[in-house]
């Protein structure tokens, strides 16, 4: 029922925020969206993954300590034939994602949470 369009005047509707500006007005619904679509009618609920908890608040340590239940991780995958090295371009690639540099460009982008360095660490492992 919700989705992204283009309205007559050119601008964009997002469905995300048009489900949060409807949900606001049913003090009995409940919806699914980030944080950033929160308004002052919505509020964010702790989660638990089973009955009795614990339950878990979302926040950016619960979703980066993988503890809020509704957190996901994004992959990325190489291609390439079973005992066959990564071709170095590509094993370069994965590096600068994995770099100080490439995650300074995951938080400038604002969408995702950087990777903890303990996960930069075991990645880098899968790449020798």
């Amino acid at each position: 029922m919700y989705a992204n369009y283009v309205r007559p005047d050119g601008s964009f509707a997002i469905g995300a925020a048009l489900l949060i500006g409807d949900l606001g007005q049913d003090r009995y619904g409940i919806a699914y969206s980030g944080a950033q679509n929160l308004s002052s009618q919505t509020k964010m609920l702790p989660l638990a993954v089973q009955e009795g908890g614990p339950y878990i608040m979302p926040s950016i340590d619960t979703v980066r300590d993988r503890s809020y239940p509704l957190a996901y991780d994004i992959f990325m995958y190489a291609n390439r034939p079973p005992g066959v090295p990564l071709d170095p371009k590509v094993k370069e690639y994965f590096r600068y994602v994995l770099s100080q540099e490439g995650q300074a460009e995951v938080v400038r982008d604002g969408k995702y949470l950087p990777l903890t360095g303990e996960m930069v660490r075991e990645e880098l492992k899968k790449l020798e």
